[in-house]
């Protein structure tokens, strides 16, 4: 057992079973501090408890899995570890894929490091989601790959990309069905590409069935791509800010409402864009949101789509002084590309307004109070 003393420790040593097979090491962390168990030599099979107040962080220092990276007996899926503090994880220079395989239980923090790809195959208590709490899931760099069900109970789910360059972009992707308490933020700034034209702009991805029991999904300057999954914010609303956030949805073919809420959820906007893009042609996509507000900043609505009928809809429209927004896309205002507002346009001669960019017009749809772009 180790117990920090409010500050950090490293090992990258020996830890392993008795070299004679004749007893399991187990591990237990407690106090207020932090210890680093780094590379192939943690080599034990016996458990791993991190107390409250602790945090424990597995790192992996070179390429493979060997020399730096995890030792197969102590990642084995028929060990543990007992999170009951915060549990790290840092993937440092590493050119293959990394997979954590142990067991999760309990339902302290999670925190990722370092510039690596990781793949999180672990499964919880009696092989269901693997739950995070207490200061919820904080990735800060490199890939990260939720492949089986995943709960954060407490904290939210936070990626932050402030401090990503070109080669080193912060990604998340959720495979499997997430359930995040406490909103989901993406930070940082929207790089584009970078080497060898990949995106190295912050993100999360969702793949599966995403959840937001409580708080907001809030993109200050990153992206969330909903692609082959869908997200579901439960009272929550979708902010995008600082010039670069972007929500992104991929409506594949026949989809209605990838995005949904309680309510049709509410989009803030202060500098920001949301990107209805159909991914297949010779069908009907659709999706409705709340209330768009621009709060300020110029902003951007694109739906390019190749499906036969596609319909981007917001509920009402509101506008703070300053905002203002202007909607692309191939063939705008056709049946196979068309943005509605069911109330909240008020134009003049079927002009929103002075404030809004040249070449957008409102006319009226059959019947009172529903008008589209075109």
């Amino acid at each position: 057992m180790a117990t920090l003393a409010g500050d950090n420790f490293y090992y990258a040593a020996y830890l392993r079973n008795n070299a004679g097979g004749s007893g399991v090491m187990n591990v237990a962390v407690t106090g207020a501090g932090t210890q680093t168990l780094s590379g192939d030599r943690i080599q034990y099979t016996g458990s791993t408890t991190i107390g409250s107040g602790a945090t424990l962080i597995f790192e992996t220092t070179s390429t493979g899995t060997t020399n730096g990276g995890f030792n197969s007996g102590f990642n084995s899926s028929g060990t543990s570890v007992q999170n009951d503090g915060t549990l790290g994880i840092r993937v440092v220079n590493n050119g293959l894929d990394q997979t954590f395989n142990k067991q999760i239980l309990g339902s302290g923090g999670f925190t990722r490091y370092g510039n690596g790809v990781l793949r999180i195959d672990s499964v919880g208590s009696g092989g269901g989601a693997v739950t995070f709490g207490g200061s919820g899931v904080n990735i800060f760099g490199g890939r990260t790959i939720f492949n089986r069900a995943t709960v954060v109970s407490a904290g939210g789910f936070n990626v932050d990309g402030l401090l990503s360059v070109q080669s080193n972009a912060t990604q998340v992707t959720w495979s499997s069905t997430m359930s995040v308490a406490g909103g989901v933020k993406i930070t940082g700034y929207n790089f584009g590409s970078g080497v060898n034209g990949t995106s190295v702009t912050p993100s999360i991805t969702a793949n599966g069935a995403a959840t937001i029991t409580s708080g907001n999904l809030d993109l200050e300057g990153g992206l969330f791509v909903v692609q082959n999954g869908t997200l579901n914010l439960t009272g929550g609303a979708i902010n995008i800010s600082d010039n670069v956030g972007e929500l992104r949805i991929l409506a594949q073919a026949g989809a209605v409402n990838r995005v949904t809420g309680t309510s049709a959820p509410a989009v803030n906007m202060n500098g920001g864009k949301v990107a209805f893009l159909a991914q297949a042609g010779g069908s009907t996509v659709s999706q409705t949101f709340g209330t768009l507000t621009l709060q300020g900043g110029l902003n951007l609505i694109e739906t390019n789509n190749t499906a036969t009928t596609s319909t981007l809809t917001f509920g009402n429209f509101a506008r703070n002084a300053g905002g203002m927004v202007s909607f692309i896309g191939t063939g705008l205002g056709t049946a196979a590309n068309k943005v509605m507002f069911t109330a909240g346009v008020a134009n003049v001669s079927g002009i929103m307004g002075g404030w809004q960019p040249s070449g957008l017009r409102v006319r009226p749809r059959i019947g009172p109070s529903t008008r589209r772009t075109g």
